[in-house]
């Protein structure tokens, strides 16, 4: 299952042999780990040992006495071990509450246009072709309600916000909220 043979370790100096065959044992047994959770926890472990790995031997690489091509070798299994850390997302659903998700998403694009015009209110939305595919965290105050609407509505990704216990408790917003686009609440 893993990505690196035992032979692409033949490269490696001593120390770092040790220390990528423990990452390499620990990433198997992530791949028999039944939660994705539990997965991803472990992944992210092991992806700090991974990089300290990596930036000791660009410490050390210069006094290790390795050739050019054995160095970018060792640098090549790095980078595939790197690509296997790499956090897996919850894969989408195509059920019930992912069609109501939709349906208050184009909602709120709707109030959101509605608002703007007849408030003569226009937004414009930057930067968003860096987000790429991968997950990512987003923090924003929003000194309007109409503002979660906003990002609701100008976000191509499902977010999942947390929000205060009182909005949870509005009847129909709340279960949207909780059970629809699986929203946390805080008190």
């Amino acid at each position: 299952m893993s990505p690196v043979t035992p032979e692409m370790l033949t490269v490696f100096p001593d120390e770092f042999k040790t220390r990528m065959k423990a990452i390499l044992n620990n990433l198997d047994e992530v791949y028999k780990m039944e939660s994705f959770q539990r997965r991803n926890a472990a992944r992210r472990r092991l992806h700090c040992e991974n990089e300290t790995l990596l930036m000791d031997f660009e410490d050390q690489g210069s006094a290790l006495g390795l050739k050019p091509a054995e160095t970018a070798e060792v640098l090549g299994t790095i980078a595939k071990v790197r690509k296997e850390l790499e956090l897996e997302t919850m894969p989408i659903s195509t059920g019930t509450l992912t069609t109501l998700f939709m349906f208050a998403r184009m909602s709120a694009f709707l109030t959101v246009l509605m608002t703007g015009v007849a408030a003569g209110v226009r937004f414009r939305v930057e930067g968003l072709e860096g987000l790429g595919s991968r997950p990512y965290i987003g923090l924003f105050t929003h000194p309007s309600s109409l503002d979660p609407f906003l990002i609701l509505a100008s976000t191509s990704k499902q977010p999942k916000m947390i929000g205060k216990l009182e909005v949870f408790l509005i009847p129909v917003l709340g279960w949207g909220l909780r059970f629809g686009m699986g929203c946390i609440q805080m008190n």
